[in-house]
């Protein structure tokens, strides 16, 4: 496994853990256990992804998505601090809704940690 693609395959392919590890062969708490040891690489890894990636030109949903799991936080967790359901978040990130008065708190939040 590289660092690197994974950071690839996570972010811009929105591939689980799980899709990450069934891809090496491996069970998603390899995956897990590999990016949790090589912490310091995986930021930068993520951060080099970001980077190539142009989060602008991304519908809103999709940029909240990524940055959420970018943050390494869950559905639940945003979820229950903008005070949304999880379905609800999810059809957000999606772009299954055409506005959302939402999406501007669930930006501000992101953007504030």
């Amino acid at each position: 496994m590289d660092i690197n693609d994974i950071a690839y395959l996570y972010l811009r392919e929105d591939l689980t853990y799980q899709e990450i590890g069934d891809k090496y062969g491996v069970s998603k708490q390899a995956v897990h256990g590999y990016i949790a040891t090589h912490r310091e690489l995986w930021a930068k890894a993520i951060t080099s992804v970001r980077r190539q990636l142009d989060f602008s030109a991304q519908p809103i949903g999709e940029s909240i998505r990524r940055k959420r799991k970018l943050l390494g936080l869950s559905l639940h967790e945003v979820s229950e601090k903008v005070g949304i359901s999880k379905p609800y978040l999810l059809l957000l990130e999606k772009d299954k809704l055409k506005t959302s008065s939402y999406y501007g708190q669930i930006s501000k939040y992101l953007n504030s940690i």
